[in-house]
């Protein structure tokens, strides 16, 4: 499946529990649309902040499995500046480190169609 490519959720079940994903250019609204992130789909924008914004998104897996995780994406006018890529890496490598029910779990640090990530937690 091609990056950015946009998911719509059928609201179909196959069984309990369970929707059929298929591919469309755009769905008949916007909200029960996905966008594709590398092994991830962005459900919809949480919070812009001074250096990234968080989306709710979805891991899905094989046979069903899905997770619901946050994902952190640096504003793509700071992917030139070093200083907030390393702030951006740094952040993500202490707080994987970090074990506390007050602090989110770090799942992933990545990069993706050219941007860094952080797949988080999700509260």
């Amino acid at each position: 499946m091609p990056h950015g490519t946009v998911i719509c959720v059928i609201r179909a079940p196959r069984r309990r529990g369970q929707y059929r994903i298929d591919l469309a250019a755009e769905g008949p609204d916007g909200r029960h649309c996905m966008k594709r992130f590398g092994k991830y789909l962005l459900l919809d924008k949480i919070s812009t902040g001074g250096m990234a914004d968080v989306y709710r998104a979805k891991l899905v897996g094989i046979r069903g499995f899905t997770k619901t995780i946050a994902i952190k994406r640096i504003h793509p006018h700071l992917l030139e500046r070093k200083r907030f890529l390393r702030m951006f890496t740094d952040e993500a490598k202490i707080a994987s480190r970090l074990m506390h029910p007050n602090v989110v779990q770090i799942y992933d640090l990545g990069e993706e169609e050219g941007m860094p990530y952080i797949a988080m937690e999700y509260v």
